[in-house]
């Protein structure tokens, strides 16, 4: 099985007031991971400006942002597996071709060569593939096309794959991930509610 990671270059800018507004309510101060409810009903963003058309943005919360009309590649799988909000701009008005994604349960891009440890505020794990060798780890992967990540990164498999064409969204970036059936960081399980 291959999958494929898909991140961008594109980025857009959160407002400040809003930003900062939303990470004393909804994020860890430590570790910058999102509270519970954020995977369980949409999320409104607030942004600066209007930005260029992209499939996804980088933002500075964890949670993503992409176009409507990208994301309907994926039809209504996407919408099982990611709540969505409303992208909104300076002014509190509705960016109606923008939406906000967080998917229910995140998969993790794991490598060989991670930093991990339990957040001191929040008490969850929190892992980061800063080194090494990146991978997915099979029994990751469900009966699914279509998989979140903390942030604006997506995997998808390959049938999902070949919906894009890379030529139409020059600000994506997709790099096909190997997929292992052994862990090379050595943990075997991550506990329960990590994310």
């Amino acid at each position: 099985m291959t999958v494929f990671h898909l991140t961008t270059n594109a980025v857009c800018d959160e407002n400040q007031k809003w930003f900062e507004e939303f990470r004393q309510k909804h994020q860890c101060r430590s570790c910058g991971r999102l509270a519970r409810e954020c995977r369980q009903r949409g999320t409104d963003v607030r942004i600066m400006g209007r930005p260029a058309r992209s499939a996804l943005f980088a933002v500075h919360t964890a949670i993503g942002i992409g176009g409507w009309e990208f994301l309907n590649l994926f039809e209504d799988e996407f919408s099982r597996h990611f709540v969505m909000g409303h992208v909104l701009n300076s002014r509190a008005q509705y960016i109606p071709d923008l939406v906000t994604f967080v998917p229910h349960r995140p998969i993790l891009i794991r490598s060989s060569e991670p930093e991990y440890r339990f957040c001191a505020e929040c008490a969850r794990f929190v892992y980061s593939p800063s080194a090494g060798r990146s991978y997915v780890l099979r029994s990751s992967l469900q009966e699914k096309h279509v998989y979140g990540l903390d942030g604006s990164g997506l995997i998808v498999t390959r049938e999902f794959r070949q919906r894009i064409e890379p030529r139409r969204w020059k600000s994506l970036i997709i790099e096909e991930l190997p997929v292992l059936d052994r862990p090379l960081d050595g943990i075997d399980e991550f506990p329960e509610d990590y994310y």
